[in-house]
């Protein structure tokens, strides 16, 4: 019995297993019972607990959260099969698993969470101190026609779609769900097949590296990004765009990430034989690249193919939850580094990924979000969101990658800005990994547009900062939220002169003073200085001069931009005369 004890219940708690679950799970099926409720259960930022508290706090709010669950469910010695007797589970670190009886009232199912979410809003006393945990619920009622895999499923895309919400919430498995789920069932299983009948293939995207250093801003394409496409069964190509979200699948993550990494050290090993010397960045998933045998098969890939010089491989990973908090996460980034192949955060700024990664973990490249790129030149918020990623980047010694960069002005921003890696449409689409080779050796005449990025514009570093400044400031203007001090700046005379934009103004005042584009950036400048006065001193006109405001800070920043874009003019010399003195010669 004791053996039975220690087997079937975790230590911690006292509550059965992930063992004794699956168990009695499996029996509830295999008896035929038609009213079976599964919820699952994740305590919502418990790793902060940890961090903060220690582990042996979070041992004890685990404790505390198990006895709170098991005192509101209805739970007995008796068997689970009698009616109205429920199931609690510890399954997890932080997660557990409900059983319930619903006796055909799948509203007594909602009874129930609603409880459990009403419960939790207390606080735990946990030494001398009250502690808030939440959590998200998942529930999934079995109709009578799923097996006990298909309702664990449901309840845990249920559980997806509660943290998904913001957390702290309850969701039930219902119809959308349900076309969920057989959506990624039906790509699922198209891609096994796709993987067997070899209908996958390795697109790939070139990447311009320009260096903004160089007098002559010389640009080269040294890396490319590796994207996966499936052909299906009557020709038509997908881009994983349409099935990434199973791609972390637990049924195919691995088989997938094990072909993405043989084929692209075959066709690097191809490159560099036709003398093209190009490295190629993965997308890797998360499920892949946190097993056991991740680094291993990287290992044996780099085994297959030995005329690979290092780093020639980037692993490219795009953060899904709380993976890149994980020690295992640190751990396998630094054995990545020390097999020669380096790793790049994807997407960077959209999810959880924070300025803290940055610090911790040893990535050498990241890669900002394409959404922060589209609209660069019309929106200050992308406009300082970006600057900020890249000047910390940059401090900090680690590449930036531009994702979605679609025209020459773009690159010319992000190129001011010290991003010299650009990726988009405007460099080039997405090739058959075959076509490669042929386009590196013509990219020059098909972009043109290149060789003016290394010719001097009238965009430098301050100018990038003056226009960012601006837009903070007429941000918080608008928001009621400006410092006293440059109020006080706004009311002076020629205060449009005193900000950023207008020093940068008057630094480029005496070489521009004929440019029409330059007397109206002037103009407008005036008389946005006039408005932001008068929203100022008459708060009772701020509904009136609102729409003004904005309207005229657009037309300010779309005058920079066509203004500062331009090719400075060349300096001419100055011609000095000598007059020759006879008497003295």
């Amino acid at each position: 019995e004791s053996i039975r004890q220690l087997a079937e219940h975790d230590s911690l708690t006292g509550l059965p297993n992930r063992r004794a679950f699956e168990a009695l799970l499996a029996a509830a099926f295999h008896s035929h019972q038609p009213d079976l409720a599964l919820g699952l259960i994740d305590l919502d930022d418990f790793k902060l607990i940890n961090d903060r508290l220690g582990h042996a706090v979070g041992d004890v709010v685990l404790s505390h959260v198990g006895a709170r669950l098991s005192n509101l469910l209805r739970l007995s010695d008796q068997s689970f099969e009698q009616h109205g007797v429920d199931f609690l589970a510890r399954i997890g670190g932080d997660e557990f698993a409900i059983l319930l009886r619903h006796g055909q009232n799948p509203a007594q199912v909602r009874h129930v969470a609603e409880r459990i979410m009403e419960a939790m809003q207390e606080p735990f006393p946990i030494d001398g101190q009250s502690l808030s945990v939440r959590l998200s619920l998942g529930l999934a009622v079995s109709t009578g026609v799923e097996d006990a895999q298909t309702l664990m499923r449901q309840a845990d895309m249920a559980l997806y779609e509660a943290k998904a919400a913001g957390r702290d919430k309850t969701c039930v498995f219902g119809a959308v769900l349900q076309m969920e789920m057989d959506r990624r069932e039906f790509w699922t299983a198209a891609i096994e097949q796709a993987l067997e009948e070899h209908r996958l293939e390795l697109f790939v995207q070139p990447i311009l590296g320009v260096q903004a250093s160089s007098p002559s801003g010389c640009s080269a394409i040294k890396l490319a990004e590796a994207l996966l496409r499936l052909r299906d069964a009557e020709g038509q190509v997908h881009a994983a765009a349409t099935f990434e979200f199973v791609l972390d699948d637990a049924r195919i993550s691995t088989r997938i990430g094990r072909w993405v990494l043989e084929e692209a050290a075959t066709w690097l090993e191809r490159w560099f034989a036709d003398g093209q010397p190009i490295g190629l960045a993965v997308n890797v998933s998360p499920r892949h690249f946190l097993s056991e045998q991740f680094l291993e098969d990287v290992s044996l890939v780099l085994q297959r193919h030995p005329a690979l010089p290092q780093h020639a491989l980037m692993l490219e990973l795009t953060e899904r939850g709380a993976m890149l908090d994980s020690s295992i996460m640190h751990a396998r980034i630094e054995a990545c580094h020390a097999l020669g192949v380096r790793v790049c955060l994807d997407d960077f700024g959209t999810g959880n990924a924070s300025l803290t990664h940055l610090q911790d973990l040893a990535v050498s490249t990241i890669k900002i979000d394409r959404r922060f790129i589209r609209n660069l030149l019309q929106d200050a918020k992308d406009l300082s969101i970006t600057y900020g990623m890249v000047c910390t980047a940059q401090m900090m010694g680690i590449r930036v990658v531009a994702e979605g960069v679609e025209s020459p002005e773009q690159a010319q921003v992000l190129m001011a800005m010290g991003c010299s890696d650009l990726q988009g449409y405007s460099v080039a689409r997405p090739m058959p990994a075959a076509q490669l080779v042929a386009w590196l050796r013509q990219w020059q005449q098909l972009l043109p547009w290149v060789a003016d990025l290394g010719r001097p514009k009238l965009l430098d570093s301050d100018g990038i900062k003056a226009i960012v400044s601006w837009g903070t400031i007429m941000r918080r203007l608008l928001a009621d939220d400006l410092e006293p001090m440059v109020c006080e700046q706004f009311l002076a005379q020629s205060s449009h002169l005193h900000c950023e934009l207008g020093q940068w103004s008057l630094r480029h005042g005496a070489s521009l003073r004929h440019s029409p584009g330059f007397l109206k950036l002037r103009l407008l400048q005036e008389e946005l200085r006039a408005l932001c006065q008068q929203w100022l001193e008459d708060a009772d006109a701020h509904a009136v001069l609102e729409p003004k405001l904005r309207a005229l800070s657009d037309a300010l920043r779309r005058s920079f931009w066509d203004l500062a874009l331009q090719p400075r003019a060349p300096v001419k010399a100055k011609r000095i005369f000598f007059i020759h003195d006879k008497v003295n010669a």
